[in-house]
């Protein structure tokens, strides 16, 4: 929920106009500051938000269907979770808590998220005060993966849906 703030560009009278990721609509533009030539940021009410202020429904050329299956693309990995998110939120992994690292060793982590998104994700250790991000892959696209060698320690996984929503799955194994 709320409106997305973007660095991409936009001149005025661009209100109204789409944000794309791949083929899945993510929202309308609503307004910014800036241009083209100097840059900005331009903000973007969400598909579902504004579908909801107005009443209005989706209907898409195919004629939908069911919600699609979890991605499976990340294999060889010894857990794996689920979840669904909307564009903007954050999933911790496992299960909203942390896991323990008795040894020193290699961090592995990998998402897939729907065709046409951009979900990110990353890897945080407990440093005695707070969670600090040790690792991350943010590159655009549905799928991320990443490496860490660490200490012995907590650590989770968060996975962060940058742009579009829907099902993810990651796949994660840890000393």
């Amino acid at each position: 929920t709320g409106l997305i703030r973007t660095n991409v560009c936009a001149e005025p009278g661009d209100s109204g106009g789409s944000l794309l990721a791949g083929n899945q609509a993510q929202g309308v533009t609503s307004g910014g500051s800036g241009n083209c030539s100097s840059g900005g940021t331009t903000y973007f009410q969400p598909v579902g938000e504004i579908l909801s202020a107005y009443g209005l429904t989706l209907v898409t050329s195919d004629g939908g269907g069911g919600d699609p299956e979890p991605p499976t693309g990340c294999t060889g990995y010894a857990r794996t979770y689920t979840g669904t998110l909307s564009a903007g939120a954050t999933a911790v992994q496992p299960n909203g808590s942390y896991y323990t690292a008795a040894t020193a060793g290699s961090h592995r982590g990998c998402v897939t998220g729907p065709a046409g998104s951009d979900y990110d994700l990353y890897l945080q250790q407990w440093n005695g005060y707070s969670w600090v991000t040790v690792a991350q892959s943010t590159s655009p696209g549905a799928n991320e993966s990443l490496t860490y060698n660490g200490a012995a320690g907590y650590y989770r996984f968060v996975v962060h849906a940058y742009a579009g929503s829907g099902a993810y799955s990651l796949g994660t194994t840890t000393p």
